[in-house]
Protein backbone atom coordinates (compact mmCIF):
# COMPACT_ATOMS: atom_id res chain seq x y z
CA UNK A 1 0.00 0.00 0.00
CA UNK A 2 1.32 3.37 -0.92
CA UNK A 3 1.52 6.44 1.22
CA UNK A 4 -1.86 8.10 -0.95
CA UNK A 5 -3.70 4.70 0.43
CA UNK A 6 -2.30 5.32 3.76
CA UNK A 7 -3.59 8.69 3.89
CA UNK A 8 -6.88 7.91 2.80
CA UNK A 9 -7.71 5.60 5.99
CA UNK A 10 -6.77 8.99 7.71
CA UNK A 11 -9.22 10.58 6.13
CA UNK A 12 -11.43 12.52 9.01
CA UNK A 13 -14.85 10.47 8.45
CA UNK A 14 -13.03 7.26 7.80
CA UNK A 15 -11.15 7.74 11.48
CA UNK A 16 -13.94 8.90 12.98
CA UNK A 17 -15.83 6.06 12.23
CA UNK A 18 -13.12 3.38 13.39
CA UNK A 19 -13.55 6.27 16.80
CA UNK A 20 -17.24 5.55 17.37
CA UNK A 21 -16.39 2.06 17.53
CA UNK A 22 -13.75 1.97 19.99
CA UNK A 23 -14.83 1.02 22.92
CA UNK A 24 -13.29 2.67 26.60
CA UNK A 25 -13.24 1.68 30.00
CA UNK A 26 -16.24 2.98 32.64
CA UNK A 27 -15.57 6.70 33.63
CA UNK A 28 -17.55 7.08 36.79
CA UNK A 29 -17.20 10.63 37.19
CA UNK A 30 -18.00 11.36 33.09
CA UNK A 31 -20.26 8.76 33.02
CA UNK A 32 -22.73 8.36 36.12
CA UNK A 33 -22.36 11.56 37.41
CA UNK A 34 -22.21 14.18 35.41
CA UNK A 35 -25.37 13.11 33.48
CA UNK A 36 -26.66 15.27 31.60
CA UNK A 37 -25.20 16.82 28.21
CA UNK A 38 -25.36 19.97 26.36
CA UNK A 39 -24.28 20.77 22.49
CA UNK A 40 -23.03 24.54 22.19
CA UNK A 41 -23.54 26.10 19.19
CA UNK A 42 -20.34 28.16 19.59
CA UNK A 43 -16.83 27.90 22.09
CA UNK A 44 -18.56 29.57 24.95
CA UNK A 45 -21.46 28.11 26.89
CA UNK A 46 -23.73 30.62 28.53
CA UNK A 47 -25.38 29.05 32.16
CA UNK A 48 -29.06 30.96 31.77
CA UNK A 49 -29.04 28.85 28.20
CA UNK A 50 -29.53 25.74 30.33
CA UNK A 51 -30.58 26.90 33.53
CA UNK A 52 -34.21 25.72 34.12
CA UNK A 53 -35.77 27.73 36.40
CA UNK A 54 -38.57 26.51 38.69
CA UNK A 55 -39.53 29.61 40.41
CA UNK A 56 -42.94 30.39 40.22
CA UNK A 57 -44.10 33.30 38.04
CA UNK A 58 -45.26 36.23 39.11
CA UNK A 59 -49.11 37.49 38.16
CA UNK A 60 -49.31 40.59 36.69
CA UNK A 61 -52.01 42.59 34.47
CA UNK A 62 -51.08 42.23 30.82
CA UNK A 63 -50.22 45.93 30.38
CA UNK A 64 -47.94 45.10 32.94
CA UNK A 65 -44.29 43.74 31.52
CA UNK A 66 -43.16 41.13 34.08
CA UNK A 67 -39.84 41.51 36.23
CA UNK A 68 -39.27 38.33 34.47
CA UNK A 69 -38.29 40.67 31.61
CA UNK A 70 -36.25 42.80 33.34
CA UNK A 71 -34.58 40.07 34.99
CA UNK A 72 -33.82 38.16 31.53
CA UNK A 73 -29.70 39.16 31.79
CA UNK A 74 -29.75 39.01 35.64
CA UNK A 75 -26.38 37.01 37.00
CA UNK A 76 -25.12 35.62 33.68
CA UNK A 77 -22.28 33.32 33.31
CA UNK A 78 -20.12 32.21 30.42
CA UNK A 79 -17.19 29.99 29.95
CA UNK A 80 -15.00 29.60 27.34
CA UNK A 81 -14.86 25.91 26.44
CA UNK A 82 -11.41 24.67 25.95
CA UNK A 83 -9.89 22.12 22.98
CA UNK A 84 -8.27 19.34 23.92
CA UNK A 85 -5.76 17.79 21.75
CA UNK A 86 -3.82 14.63 21.66
CA UNK A 87 -1.85 13.63 19.08
CA UNK A 88 0.79 11.00 17.56
CA UNK A 89 3.56 11.54 14.98
CA UNK A 90 3.90 8.97 12.57
CA UNK A 91 7.63 9.24 11.53
CA UNK A 92 8.75 8.48 8.04
CA UNK A 93 10.08 4.81 9.40
CA UNK A 94 6.68 4.47 10.60
CA UNK A 95 4.80 5.40 7.58
CA UNK A 96 7.28 2.93 5.30
CA UNK A 97 6.89 0.27 8.14
CA UNK A 98 3.26 0.69 7.47
CA UNK A 99 3.22 0.37 3.42
CA UNK A 100 4.72 -2.78 3.65
CA UNK A 101 2.08 -4.59 5.46
CA UNK A 102 -1.92 -5.63 4.02
CA UNK A 103 -4.57 -3.51 3.97
CA UNK A 104 -6.79 -5.42 6.81
CA UNK A 105 -3.18 -5.18 9.14
CA UNK A 106 -2.54 -0.97 8.36
CA UNK A 107 -6.43 -0.61 8.96
CA UNK A 108 -6.05 -2.37 12.43
CA UNK A 109 -2.87 -0.75 13.78
CA UNK A 110 -3.94 2.64 12.77
CA UNK A 111 -6.88 1.68 14.98
CA UNK A 112 -4.56 1.01 17.52
CA UNK A 113 -3.26 4.02 17.29
CA UNK A 114 -6.42 6.02 17.34
CA UNK A 115 -7.79 3.65 20.28
CA UNK A 116 -4.71 4.86 22.81
CA UNK A 117 -5.34 8.38 21.65
CA UNK A 118 -9.06 8.12 22.63
CA UNK A 119 -8.51 6.73 25.90
CA UNK A 120 -5.96 9.58 26.84
CA UNK A 121 -8.81 12.07 25.64
CA UNK A 122 -11.66 10.33 27.69
CA UNK A 123 -9.18 9.91 30.80
CA UNK A 124 -8.52 13.93 30.03
CA UNK A 125 -12.20 14.58 30.48
CA UNK A 126 -12.28 12.26 33.92
CA UNK A 127 -9.95 14.14 35.37
CA UNK A 128 -11.32 17.41 34.53
CA UNK A 129 -15.27 16.56 36.09
CA UNK A 130 -13.18 15.22 39.18
CA UNK A 131 -11.54 18.85 39.23
CA UNK A 132 -14.82 20.54 38.92
CA UNK A 133 -16.16 19.11 42.10
CA UNK A 134 -14.20 21.16 43.37
CA UNK A 135 -16.28 24.36 42.61
CA UNK A 136 -12.94 25.59 39.83
CA UNK A 137 -10.73 23.73 37.42
CA UNK A 138 -7.17 24.51 36.86
CA UNK A 139 -5.62 22.47 34.43
CA UNK A 140 -2.30 22.55 33.33
CA UNK A 141 -1.79 21.47 29.85
CA UNK A 142 1.70 20.48 28.16
CA UNK A 143 2.72 23.53 26.02
CA UNK A 144 -0.91 25.10 26.01
CA UNK A 145 -1.04 27.36 28.90
CA UNK A 146 -3.24 26.44 31.94
CA UNK A 147 -6.99 25.81 31.87
CA UNK A 148 -8.40 28.06 35.40
CA UNK A 149 -12.16 28.28 35.66
CA UNK A 150 -14.07 29.14 38.83
CA UNK A 151 -17.41 27.69 39.25
CA UNK A 152 -17.66 29.83 42.89
CA UNK A 153 -17.43 28.22 46.38
CA UNK A 154 -19.05 24.80 47.16
CA UNK A 155 -20.40 24.43 50.24
CA UNK A 156 -18.71 22.55 53.35
CA UNK A 157 -20.04 20.23 56.24
CA UNK A 158 -18.24 19.25 59.33
CA UNK A 159 -19.12 15.68 60.76
CA UNK A 160 -19.40 15.08 64.64
CA UNK A 161 -16.74 12.21 64.53
CA UNK A 162 -15.67 10.46 60.96
CA UNK A 163 -16.85 7.32 59.71
CA UNK A 164 -14.18 4.98 61.00
CA UNK A 165 -14.47 6.35 64.40
CA UNK A 166 -16.94 3.81 66.58
CA UNK A 167 -19.16 7.03 66.80
CA UNK A 168 -18.94 7.77 63.75
CA UNK A 169 -22.65 8.22 61.97
CA UNK A 170 -22.37 8.54 58.00
CA UNK A 171 -26.45 8.30 57.36
CA UNK A 172 -26.79 10.84 59.81
CA UNK A 173 -24.07 12.87 58.21
CA UNK A 174 -25.50 12.21 54.46
CA UNK A 175 -28.93 13.11 55.59
CA UNK A 176 -27.72 16.46 56.89
CA UNK A 177 -25.59 17.55 53.84
CA UNK A 178 -29.00 16.42 52.12
CA UNK A 179 -30.76 19.09 53.82
CA UNK A 180 -28.08 21.64 53.31
CA UNK A 181 -28.34 21.48 49.60
CA UNK A 182 -32.46 21.35 49.51
CA UNK A 183 -31.99 24.35 52.14
CA UNK A 184 -30.23 26.22 49.34
CA UNK A 185 -31.15 24.87 46.11
CA UNK A 186 -33.71 23.30 43.85
CA UNK A 187 -31.55 20.42 42.96
CA UNK A 188 -31.82 17.22 43.86
CA UNK A 189 -31.05 13.43 42.23
CA UNK A 190 -28.00 13.16 44.75
CA UNK A 191 -24.71 10.47 44.58
CA UNK A 192 -22.04 10.89 47.09
CA UNK A 193 -18.78 10.80 45.15
CA UNK A 194 -15.82 8.48 47.45
CA UNK A 195 -12.68 7.44 47.62
CA UNK A 196 -12.18 3.65 47.94
CA UNK A 197 -10.41 4.30 51.48
CA UNK A 198 -13.98 6.19 52.34
CA UNK A 199 -15.82 2.91 50.87
CA UNK A 200 -14.00 0.52 52.98
CA UNK A 201 -14.55 2.77 56.28
CA UNK A 202 -18.54 3.18 55.20
CA UNK A 203 -18.82 -0.82 54.88
CA UNK A 204 -17.04 -1.22 57.74
CA UNK A 205 -19.32 1.76 59.97
CA UNK A 206 -21.16 0.30 63.02
CA UNK A 207 -24.03 2.34 61.47
CA UNK A 208 -23.80 1.28 58.02
CA UNK A 209 -24.16 -1.67 58.75
CA UNK A 210 -26.98 -1.88 61.23
CA UNK A 211 -28.95 0.29 58.35
CA UNK A 212 -28.47 -2.30 55.54
CA UNK A 213 -29.09 -4.89 57.45
CA UNK A 214 -32.67 -3.38 58.25
CA UNK A 215 -32.99 -2.41 54.58
CA UNK A 216 -35.53 -4.22 52.43
CA UNK A 217 -36.78 -2.05 49.96
CA UNK A 218 -33.72 -0.96 48.38
CA UNK A 219 -31.47 -2.70 46.90
CA UNK A 220 -27.95 -1.75 48.22
CA UNK A 221 -25.85 -4.37 47.32
CA UNK A 222 -24.27 -5.20 43.73
CA UNK A 223 -21.36 -7.79 42.85
CA UNK A 224 -20.49 -7.22 46.33
CA UNK A 225 -20.43 -3.55 46.53
CA UNK A 226 -22.52 -1.13 48.36
CA UNK A 227 -24.03 0.85 45.30
CA UNK A 228 -26.40 3.20 47.43
CA UNK A 229 -27.73 4.29 50.93
CA UNK A 230 -29.94 6.83 52.66
CA UNK A 231 -32.02 7.16 49.30
CA UNK A 232 -28.49 8.00 47.49
CA UNK A 233 -26.46 6.77 45.04
CA UNK A 234 -22.38 6.32 45.78
CA UNK A 235 -19.43 6.51 43.28
CA UNK A 236 -16.12 4.77 43.90
CA UNK A 237 -13.17 6.85 42.18
CA UNK A 238 -10.20 5.22 42.19
CA UNK A 239 -7.25 5.84 40.44
CA UNK A 240 -4.23 8.18 40.13
CA UNK A 241 -3.21 10.75 36.89
CA UNK A 242 0.37 11.85 36.19
CA UNK A 243 0.10 15.70 35.60
CA UNK A 244 1.93 18.00 33.02
CA UNK A 245 4.69 18.87 35.66
CA UNK A 246 4.73 14.62 35.98
CA UNK A 247 3.35 14.14 39.44
CA UNK A 248 1.25 11.48 40.43
CA UNK A 249 -2.01 12.78 41.71
CA UNK A 250 -4.88 10.92 43.33
CA UNK A 251 -7.84 11.36 40.83
CA UNK A 252 -9.90 12.77 43.60
CA UNK A 253 -8.11 15.74 45.57
CA UNK A 254 -8.21 14.46 49.27
CA UNK A 255 -8.77 10.30 49.70
CA UNK A 256 -10.30 11.64 52.87
CA UNK A 257 -13.36 14.12 51.51
CA UNK A 258 -16.58 12.94 50.54
CA UNK A 259 -18.72 14.93 47.95
CA UNK A 260 -22.37 14.88 47.87
CA UNK A 261 -23.29 16.12 44.54
CA UNK A 262 -27.02 17.16 42.93
CA UNK A 263 -26.61 15.51 39.72
CA UNK A 264 -29.12 17.85 37.91
CA UNK A 265 -26.79 20.76 38.63
CA UNK A 266 -24.05 18.94 36.59
CA UNK A 267 -23.51 19.18 32.73
CA UNK A 268 -20.84 17.41 30.10
CA UNK A 269 -21.17 20.35 27.68
CA UNK A 270 -19.36 19.74 24.38
CA UNK A 271 -18.53 23.00 22.42
CA UNK A 272 -18.20 22.89 18.08
CA UNK A 273 -14.79 21.23 17.12
CA UNK A 274 -11.82 23.28 15.44
CA UNK A 275 -9.48 21.46 13.32
CA UNK A 276 -5.64 22.68 13.48
CA UNK A 277 -5.09 21.36 9.55
CA UNK A 278 -8.60 20.02 8.08
CA UNK A 279 -11.92 21.98 8.58
CA UNK A 280 -15.17 20.26 9.13
CA UNK A 281 -16.64 18.27 11.91
CA UNK A 282 -17.65 14.70 11.43
CA UNK A 283 -18.41 14.00 15.42
CA UNK A 284 -20.18 16.69 17.76
CA UNK A 285 -18.16 15.68 20.65
CA UNK A 286 -14.57 14.18 19.24
CA UNK A 287 -13.41 14.44 16.06
CA UNK A 288 -9.97 13.81 14.19
CA UNK A 289 -7.67 15.23 11.07
CA UNK A 290 -4.02 15.13 9.74
CA UNK A 291 -1.34 16.99 8.52
CA UNK A 292 1.60 15.90 6.50
CA UNK A 293 4.67 17.49 7.65
CA UNK A 294 6.87 16.04 4.59
CA UNK A 295 9.49 14.85 4.88
CA UNK A 296 9.14 14.17 8.35
CA UNK A 297 5.95 12.70 8.46
CA UNK A 298 2.31 12.59 9.17
CA UNK A 299 0.76 13.57 12.93
CA UNK A 300 -2.70 12.30 13.42
CA UNK A 301 -5.28 13.47 16.62
CA UNK A 302 -7.85 13.35 18.26
CA UNK A 303 -9.53 16.46 19.76
CA UNK A 304 -12.98 17.51 21.66
CA UNK A 305 -13.98 20.88 23.06
CA UNK A 306 -15.25 19.61 26.53
CA UNK A 307 -16.06 21.27 29.77
CA UNK A 308 -17.35 19.59 32.96
CA UNK A 309 -19.91 22.24 33.90
CA UNK A 310 -21.70 23.40 37.49
CA UNK A 311 -24.60 25.17 37.39
CA UNK A 312 -24.90 26.09 40.82
CA UNK A 313 -22.25 25.29 43.71
CA UNK A 314 -25.07 25.49 46.34
CA UNK A 315 -25.72 21.93 44.40
CA UNK A 316 -22.06 19.88 46.02
CA UNK A 317 -21.13 20.00 49.46
CA UNK A 318 -17.74 18.76 50.65
CA UNK A 319 -16.96 17.13 54.09
CA UNK A 320 -13.90 15.73 55.39
CA UNK A 321 -15.20 11.89 56.86
CA UNK A 322 -11.75 10.06 57.58
CA UNK A 323 -8.24 11.54 59.89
Amino acid sequence: MNREEILSLLEPNAINDVLVEIKTKETILYSNVFANQYMSPTRHVRISDITISRKALPISKPETPSPEYREEEYNVKTFEIPLIKVKRFLSPSEIRDLSKLQGSDITTTLANYLAVLKKQLIETYEILCAKALTGQIVHRLFGNGDIAISFGNIQNYTVANYWNDANGKPIDDINSMIELIVSKTNHGDFVLVVSQSVINALINNSQTKEYLAHTIGDQVYENGRITRIADVDIAVVRGTYTDADDNVKSLLPNPKEVYLVSRTALYKVFGPPESFDLAGPTEAYAYTSYKELDPMGIEIGVMARFLPLILDTNAIVKAQVLP
